[in-house]
């Protein structure tokens, strides 16, 4: 069974609005040609301009109230430079900015040669307002003939494919409008332009999760008050964007005999991730240099994808993306001018799911951290885990980065209103290394200095503490670890902790590092690669017993004992790429606890590892 889990860039378009400088050209000009105007209005107006090459070297467009003087003040409304063909704003735009309902506006365009007005056009926009928000068809075209021919035809043919499931998984495209496939050095859709921009290489998931993007067109789950895209609520847009994608793919790859599965490369371990430093409003806040960008797009789809399961058990003749959007379409037909906020997601999604994982949905929600779109600035600890097997051995990697978050959200630049600089300076940190195991006896204690230790511009990345645990008998067994030594000493300016142990337990390291303390789990030892495809799952504070109870086939184990921290099962229903819930019953000898997972297609070998606190 292949499967995919692709990595791809930030899927929206972030541009700056630069305001020249206020003065109107006074020499007679030609009529500008105005290829087309499409105009929704309060979610958008963009106008397609007809711009010979090399004939211009700059446009300037105007929005005013009214037609004469436009760069008059009170009549004025945006005056911008535009570097493509494509102009786009709107309507609430400009009624927040002249603090009244309109009716219509003008826009103007202006082109110069050497500062010299060479053309100008005017075009009246008048007000729209029935939208019928998600009844439109949704169309794209392959505008481009410049990727490779069988690229190109890869990429046709799965959009024939997944058309169809796009709208029984969607509905109908929020508005109107064919959206264009480019070649380009990035993996975008720009709802500027209308377009998908797309590198010369097949990744199906990234494709149709650039097309989730492009299906909502100019309402965007996260927009500001002026309904340009903006982070606040980037989290909820790369969620749906990213788990709707993957559910789509996976009804094709069916549908269509493909043998593929695409899923979450956290789904195997998501309780161990689901940490606070995945808080942001900024999926990208460190341009994936410590690899939480990554992270934090694999987590969004997990935790969309639970939401969904919920809903599915509820409504199996139903698609919780399509009914989703349903709900947002039909609030913002009541209230176009509305502003969405992170209240306003929550409440579309408890209309549909009442509970979680056993629990009220609203409370799960605010125990995401992934799914909290808000900013915390100061300093930080960040571990990226990346679990590997190779035959006989299992590789547990932790990457410990001290960094700082600031007021923009960025974990690595920041230049505040008085241009002063800032930017992530803390390599060469010094800290220290604790590991207890499920007695909480203190096994190993180390210090430890973060590299590279230079900074920028010297090094110009993040440094780290890397800690390489594995559970062969010593680095002369464990071959990858042996290729990674070598390739650091190569290197020179890098260093690691390597750490082996057979020894199967439920593990706490608790890292000292710039002031902070940090404290996290991990399961090690043979356990590993003996139930690689079973359920372990970590009780740091249950001794007992557990029942254990799947709805995938009714299969249950009862008085499953907890040992060293961890319980362990082996059940029939798992490896065969199923969503499915777990009931946990936990007794000790304070009673009963009771708690639920919701499982995805496990992780490299089909194996889940939970973590029940």
């Amino acid at each position: 069974m292949k499967r995919f889990s692709l990595k791809h860039n930030l899927s929206v378009l972030r541009e700056k609005e630069v305001i020249p400088h206020n003065t109107t050209p006074v020499n007679t000009a030609h009529e500008f040609k105005i290829k087309w105007v499409l105009n929704q209005w309060l979610f958008g107006v963009m106008v397609k301009l007809d711009i010979p090459e090399g004939k211009y070297d700059q446009i300037k467009y105007i929005v005013s109230k009214e037609k004469e003087s436009p760069l008059k003040r009170g009549n004025r409304i945006i005056y911008k430079t535009i570097k493509s063909d494509t102009l786009f704003f709107t309507a609430k735009h400009c009624e927040n900015f002249t603090n009244s309902t309109l009716s219509h506006v003008y826009v103007k365009v202006q082109a110069f040669k050497n500062s010299e007005l060479l053309a100008t056009s005017t075009k009246k926009i008048s007000k729209k307002d029935n939208y019928k928000l998600g009844t439109h068809e949704f169309k794209i075209r392959f505008s481009d003939d410049s990727f490779q021919p069988e690229i190109l035809a890869f990429y046709k043919q799965l959009w024939v494919e997944v058309k169809p499931i796009m709208k029984e998984v969607l509905g109908d495209a929020a508005l109107p409008s064919i959206i264009d496939v480019v070649k380009a050095n990035r993996y975008l859709f720009n709802y500027k332009k209308m377009l998908i921009e797309f590198k010369d290489k097949e990744r199906p998931l990234t494709f149709v999760h650039e097309l989730v993007h492009a299906h909502l067109k100019w309402i965007l789950l996260s927009r500001n008050k002026n309904g340009y895209f903006c982070d606040d609520l980037e989290v909820f847009e790369e969620a749906l964007a990213q788990s709707a994608s993957a559910y789509i793919l996976n009804i094709w790859s069916k549908r269509y005999d493909k043998d593929l599965s695409f899923a979450s490369t956290t789904n195997a371990d998501y309780d161990f991730r689901n940490v606070p430093t995945l808080v942001s409003t900024d999926v990208q806040s460190d341009q994936n240099g410590m690899g939480m960008s990554w992270e934090r797009y694999q987590m969004v789809e997990e935790a969309f994808r639970k939401i969904a399961y919920e809903y599915h058990k509820l409504h199996s003749d139903r698609h919780f993306y399509k009914d989703f959007l349903q709900k947002y379409y039909a609030f913002l037909t009541a209230d176009p001018r509305a502003v969405i906020n992170r209240e306003h997601i929550v409440s579309f999604i408890t209309d549909l799911v009442p509970m979680v994982e056993g629990q009220e949905v609203r409370l799960w929600l605010d125990q995401q951290h992934v799914l909290a779109a808000r900013t915390v600035k100061g300093d930080k600890l960040w571990v990226n885990h990346n679990p590997m097997w190779n035959k006989n051995e299992y590789l547990s990697f932790n990457d410990v980065y001290l960094y700082q978050t600031y007021p923009n959200a960025s974990d690595w630049f920041y230049r505040d209103k008085k241009k002063n600089e800032f930017r992530y300076n803390k390599n060469g940190a010094e800290g220290t290394i604790r590991i207890y195991n499920w007695n909480n006896k203190e096994i190993y204690h180390d210090s430890f200095v973060t590299t590279p230790k230079e900074s920028y511009p010297t090094c110009r990345g993040y440094g780290k503490l890397r800690l390489n645990v594995s559970n062969a008998s010593g680095i002369e067994n464990s071959p990858v670890l042996q290729r990674v030594r070598d390739q650091y000493l190569e290197v020179g300016n890098k260093d690691m902790l390597a750490l082996f142990t057979g020894d199967t337990g439920l593990y706490r390291i608790e890292i000292e590092l710039g002031g902070l303390t940090l404290s996290f789990y991990r399961i090690w030892g043979s356990i590993m690669t003996d139930y690689a495809n079973g359920l372990i799952i970590g009780f740091p504070n249950h001794k007992g017993l557990v029942r254990l109870s799947f709805d995938e086939n009714n299969e249950v184990f009862e008085n499953v004992p907890i040992q060293a921290g961890i319980a362990f099962v082996q059940p029939d229903c798992f490896g065969k790429d199923k969503e499915l819930q777990v009931r946990i019953d936990v007794t000790t000898k304070q009673g009963t606890q009771t708690y639920y997972r919701n499982l995805g297609f496990g992780g490299k070998r089909g194996g889940h590892q939970l973590l029940v606190m």
